[in-house]
């Protein structure tokens, strides 16, 4: 009970933290005077809205009770921070008219991937550098495949739940397309057959009627 007690607490000063925080953007706020705002927007740049898109989706986490659901929404949250990493870098590599060849940048890529990254589209030191590392050590067609291959990796499993639903729900729709179709066959069949026996029974009539007659 006691530890419990004080993981509550925790989760207190931590969302309290976080208003905090937010807040103190909008007014004189003592964050403000030692310069945090200054530091998050030099070295995070815009890439720090995500980050605290993901601690909003952590506090979520809090009020999960089953074990098992809090385990698949982390798993969940893992995989969306991989997809949102890779598409950002796609977006770089893009943006930089980066070629799908067998090459590594050099000091003029460099250059323009700071000037595009960190002065146009303000994502940050801390991103514009990681990603001079990454086309400086790595060919970018093999920085193509790992990041489009760990954006499919990660949408699958983030959506792997609604995907899986989406396949039922076209299979039980198949299925019930099929038996409809099978069921109109049947009725149809049934129908010649019953014409067929109504004419064999007409025929009949009419030949017992010629045989009166003569």
């Amino acid at each position: 009970m006691r530890k419990f007690s004080i993981l509550i607490q925790l989760r207190f000063i931590y969302v309290y933290m976080f208003i905090y925080l937010v807040i103190g953007y909008f007014y004189d706020s003592y964050l403000k005077h030692i310069g945090l705002y200054k530091f998050i927007e030099t070295y995070f740049g815009i890439s720090f809205f995500f980050i605290l898109f993901l601690v909003l989706l952590d506090f979520y986490s809090y009020f999960i009770r089953c074990s098992r659901k809090k385990m698949v929404y982390s798993t969940r949250k893992f995989f969306f921070c991989i997809l949102v990493i890779s598409c950002i870098f796609l977006y770089f590599m893009y943006n930089l008219n980066i070629p799908l060849k067998k090459e590594l940048a050099d000091e003029k890529l460099l250059a323009k991937s700071i000037e595009i990254i960190f002065y146009q589209k303000k994502f940050g030191l801390i991103l514009a550098f990681l990603f001079d590392i990454l086309i400086s050590k790595f060919y970018f067609l093999y920085l193509y495949i790992v990041f489009y291959l760990l954006a499919f990796i990660s949408f699958f499993f983030i959506g792997a739940k609604t995907i899986r639903k989406i396949i039922g729900k076209i299979i039980m729709a198949e299925k019930e397309r099929r038996e409809i179709k099978r069921n109109r066959e049947a009725l149809e069949e049934q129908e010649r057959i019953i014409k067929w026996i109504e004419e064999k029974e007409r025929q009949a009539r009419e030949e017992e009627k010629d045989d009166i007659g003569i």
